[in-house]
This record gives C-alpha cells, sequence and structure tokens, in this order.
C-alpha cells in the first residue's frame, strides 16, 4: 500500500508563528522517523504579518517533503478578512487534494477550520487523519465575545463547540499541546482514549546556542517581550502601566506585531513613554541576540477562562535561555512554569504593582544549570519522535 501523506497547515515556515515551527517539525521527524512515506505539506505564503517579508520559495525541510503553496494576500487581521484569506485557502488545498490523492492526513487547528476542512477532507478523499489541537476555538471566541454581548457569546460556543465535536470525532488521534484542553471536552461523546499529549517544544537553535550574557559597560536592564501582540497577550494593559513606574536605567524592547499593536503604540504616545521600544518581527536568527542581551523575559495572557487552558510556545523559548522569567499568567501555565521554571517570577494577569516587584533587586538570577535540564525535557526533537510514533501507530491500525 502507497504511503501518501498530506500536513495540511495554514501556516508554516518561514512565516513567523508557533503553529508554523511546529508543522515544519511534525513533517521533519515523522520523515525522520518513517522515510517510506511520501510527505506533501499544504500550506500557504507566508502572511501572519503584514510587516514582515522573508524568502520562502527556496525554503526546503528536506528535498524528500513536498511543499505546496497557496499564495494568499496577507489579511489586515480583522475577522472578515482571515475569514476570507482562508476560504481561498480550503477551496485551493481541496484541489491539490484532488492531484495529490492521499491516503493519511494530519491537519493542525490553531486555525479551527484547518482542522474542520481536514476532516470534510478525510471523508471525501476517505482516508485516516490525525488531529494535532493548538487551541480551543469555541471558548477563545466566546469569551472574548462575552464582553460585548452574553447571547450572542453563548451562540457562538454552541456552534463552534459542535464544529469542534464533528472535527475529532472520527480522528483517528487528537493530539493536545496543553493538557488542559482534555477537561473541556469531558461531556462530549468524543472517544478520548485516542487522545494523546506532546506539547510544544524547544527547537535546536535554541539548544545550542549560548545565552551566557556579556558583561554589559552600563547598568541598563532591558525587558524583552518577543512574539504575537494580540488580544490574547494584552500588552497594551500592562506593559505601559510597568514601563512608567520603572527606574530610569529600565528599558522594555517588545518584537513583533498584531491586532493589539496599534493599541500599544497609542498608550506609548499617549503617555510619551521613551523606554519602550517596538520592533518588527524577525527571524530566529536575529531573535537569539536580542534574548542573549536581555536582563528579563516577559510574558502575559489577559485573564480570560480560555487563557487559563493553554500553555504558550513562548514558555519554551524562554525557558531554553535560563534568563529571569517575568511572567503574567494563570491556570495550566502558571502551574506549568510554577514546576518546570525555578528563575521565574509569577504575577497575576493585569497586575502591574505585582510585576514591578518581580522586577526589583530580589529577582532571582540566571539559572543556566535549570535550562539545561529543561532543554533536555522538553527538545522538540525528543517529544515529536514519540509524536511521530504515534502517528505511524495510529494509521496502521485496522
Amino acid at each position: 500500500m502507497e504511503l501518501k501523506l498530506a500536513l495540511i497547515s495554514f501556516f508554516f515556515p518561514p512565516d513567523l508563528s508557533a503553529g508554523s515551527f511546529r508543522a515544519d517539525s511534525i513533517a521533519k521527524y515523522l520523515l525522520e522517523e518513517y522515510p517510506e512515506y511520501d510527505i506533501h505539506v499544504i500550506t500557504t505564503s507566508p502572511n501572519r504579518y503584514q510587516d514582515y517579508v522573508c524568502d520562502y520559495e527556496t525554503y526546503t525541510i528536506n528535498e524528500k517533503i513536498n511543499i505546496h503553496r497557496i499564495n494568499i494576500k496577507k489579511h489586515s487581521g480583522t475577522f472578515y478578512s482571515q475569514a476570507m484569506s482562508f476560504l481561498s485557502f480550503a477551496i485551493r488545498a481541496f484541489y491539490l487534494l484532488r492531484k495529490i490523492k492521499p491516503n493519511y492526513l494530519i491537519g493542525t487547528s490553531s486555525r479551527l477550520m484547518t482542522a474542520f476542512f481536514t476532516a470534510i477532507y478525510s471523508r471525501i478523499f476517505k482516508c485516516k487523519y490525525v488531529i494535532d489541537l493548538r487551541d480551543i476555538f469555541s471558548e477563545t471566541i466566546s469569551d472574548i465575545l462575552n464582553k460585548k454581548s452574553k447571547f450572542l457569546s453563548k451562540q457562538i460556543r454552541k456552534i463552534f463547540f459542535f464544529i469542534e465535536v464533528f472535527t475529532f470525532k472520527k480522528a483517528t488521534r487528537v493530539n493536545v499541546v496543553s493538557e488542559a484542553f482534555i477537561n473541556y471536552y469531558q461531556n462530549a461523546s468524543i472517544d478520548k482514549k485516542k487522545w494523546i499529549f506532546y506539547p510544544n517544544g524547544i527547537d535546536e537553535e535554541f539548544l545550542d546556542f549560548n545565552f551566557d550574557r556579556d558583561k554589559r559597560e552600563n547598568n541598563d536592564k532591558i525587558i524583552t517581550y518577543a512574539g504575537n501582540i494580540g488580544i490574547a497577550q494584552s500588552l497594551h494593559n500592562i506593559v505601559p502601566n510597568i514601563a512608567m513606574r520603572l527606574p530610569r536605567n529600565f528599558k522594555f524592547i517588545i518584537i513583533g506585531s498584531g491586532n493589539g499593536l496599534n493599541d500599544l503604540k497609542q498608550q506609548v504616545r499617549k503617555n510619551a513613554l521613551k523606554n519602550i521600544e517596538i520592533i518588527k518581527p524577525m527571524n530566529r536568527k536575529k531573535l537569539l541576540d536580542y534574548y542573549k542581551n536581555s536582563d528579563y523575559l516577559f510574558l502575559h495572557l489577559e485573564p480570560l477562562k480560555a487563557f487559563e487552558r493553554v500553555l504558550p510556545s513562548k514558555i519554551f523559548e524562554y525557558g531554553a535561555t535560563g534568563i529571569p522569567i517575568i511572567a503574567g499568567l494563570s491556570g495550566y501555565s502558571m502551574r506549568f512554569v510554577e514546576q518546570n521554571l525555578k528563575s521565574a517570577c509569577l504575577f497575576p494577569p493585569n497586575n502591574y504593582e505585582l510585576a514591578l516587584e518581580c522586577l526589583n533587586s530580589k529577582t532571582k538570577k540566571s539559572d543556566y544549570a535549570n535550562s539545561v535540564k529543561f532543554k533536555k525535557t522538553f527538545a522538540r526533537r525528543k517529544l515529536m519522535k514519540l509524536f511521530a510514533k504515534e502517528i505511524n501507530s495510529a494509521f496502521k491500525e485496522n
């Protein structure tokens, strides 16, 4: 029997997103473990950030992996523009799959509809499929809408919960990147014996890099945040409040973009803050040097119920550095950091006063010894090789 496999992911390197890096690792390590698979990646041209330009046409993981890129326009970040971009992707992905004629499918789900259409495609092409569940869309979107309309929030949750149950019900495996996701579906009629847990991990760029910072001539203290600037991170609600109360030698460096960027810039202008520098998204090679030059790494999630279940991939990047982490977290991610990263200082989300306490002279110092243990435990290569074995086992089942 031919082993033709299609991996469907809206984002893929060199696009900058946790989902793109994860999709890359799934394809790479699946082929490494099982070279008999003919792997086809169906994805898009980089579109996550309008202000990030990269050469994607020459990008390859392995010459044996076929990357099919669907060119779509970079969206503006609004719900409508994202929906139109995805609809174009879904239709054209279908025609690609008709040509490829896969035996197996893998769908990622930071975008729920990518996973949903994977389930639909599996029924059309009569093949097994695996879902990599990276987010709970029904809870996230309803929690965000709840501030505007409780009625609308409730109805939206019901609709998308139904879509999620349909998506997962006939999957050969569902992998979750956070164990807290499983509890959300405890009352759904899904066989969760087929659900597995392989979180995001630490990529090789971070495993091999020396983050031991050279001595700085001045006494400046740099706090770095790198990643998406959106509703979930809510940086505009916390960073300016901290920045306006910091000692003069402290400075924030914010690297990234997203639909919350304008709100952050507006707060910076409104309060005339000179100690916040905002930099456009950059590739990981450049980012490593910014991390190395940092005294603290910053992380924050808005205190919504949905975000209490997630486990941000940024935790793994930060944890690999050994640099002190200042994190406004709650729920599962807070407990994960408490258990695994001793150099982290946690504060309740949006509580700038306790965040400032984390930044005082009593803050824990760099802990490179603990980072060695953390890297050994959560190396992406290790986790994805195990995940690859689960995928292969799932597809070979009767």
